[in-house]
């Protein structure tokens, strides 16, 4: 052989070798395939799941909301309603909540009810089927080395791998998934709640300092005419009403100021010297 013809050869089986390694087109030019994630099959027969409080609150605000806000961005107009919902009292979100405890109620009921019919029962065969296909074709992946019965693991009396493990594996799958729904829901609430609680809280406070001023306030004031009533009664004390001989105390002298006033109305004349006397001793009082 040449060596031209040396060289040519040597060039094929390079060219060759390239091809023989080039990932293919249809994965996206990587070496791997990308798994295919299969959906789930989706009940649309079923009863819808039940809006929160929150989120009938949102339904019957939003387009009044936006209205008012127009020149607000969409996000930020999510932030604003959740404060807003925040800031209502529980007789504003009583409505909501009520709403949505019918819901829950009316979605319990009709589930209920939903899993007595042909449609339900048509929907589980599917499923089952569907099921079914999956678990064959991760049987063919795993090779023909099916396991034994007896060297399964068993969950309950359910063997692992089985058709019915599947099957009871799936149901138990749905059922945590609709309950991290509801701890999502009530987690929400209760973020909310714990807001508000604390919102409340800010506010009793202000209100027992504000009463606690408010009664030393009083408590001042009381001190004040129990000072005021004894000048009062000190002043008068030689002036005591006509007709008596009892003069004003600390506790009458309230009794006794109307009284006069009364007096100076009915009979000003008949009582002018003692009226002026009173007037006089009411002159000469301080009430620093």
């Amino acid at each position: 052989m040449t060596s031209a013809e040396s060289k040519e050869t040597q060039a094929k089986q390079t060219k060759k070798r390239k091809s023989d390694t080039k990932p293919s087109d249809h994965n996206g030019g990587h070496g791997k395939k990308k798994k295919s994630r299969q959906k789930q099959l989706r009940d649309e027969n079923a009863p819808k799941y039940p809006r929160s409080s929150y989120i009938h609150f949102l339904s019957a605000r939003r387009a009044d909301f936006e209205k008012e806000h127009a020149d607000m961005e969409k996000i930020d107009i999510n932030s604003a309603m959740a404060a807003e919902w925040r800031s209502l009292t529980d007789e504003q979100k009583k409505p909501y909540i009520d709403q949505a405890a019918s819901d829950r109620a009316k979605f319990e009921q009709l589930s209920e009810e939903y899993q007595k019919t042909d449609a339900y029962k048509e929907f589980m065969k599917k499923k089952k089927a569907h099921q079914a296909t999956r678990t064959s074709g991760k049987k063919g992946r795993m090779g023909d080395n099916e396991p034994n019965e007896d060297d399964l693991l068993k969950a309950g009396d359910i063997p692992i791998f089985s058709d019915k493990f599947i099957e009871y594996n799936r149901e138990r799958e749905t059922l945590l998934r609709n309950l991290r729904k509801e701890v999502g829901r009530l987690e929400e609430e209760e973020k909310h709640l714990k807001e508000h609680v604390g919102e409340m809280e800010a506010t009793s406070r202000t209100m027992e300092t504000e009463m606690h001023e408010n009664t030393q306030r009083c408590g001042a004031l009381k001190s004040q005419l129990t000072k005021w009533r004894k000048t009062f009664a000190e002043a008068l004390k030689s002036l005591p009403l006509p007709g008596t001989k009892d003069p004003p105390t600390p506790s009458t002298v309230d009794a006794y100021l109307v009284k006069v006033h009364q007096m100076s109305l009915d009979s000003p004349a008949a009582n002018q010297n003692f009226l002026a006397k009173v007037r006089d001793a009411i002159s000469k009082v301080s009430l620093e």
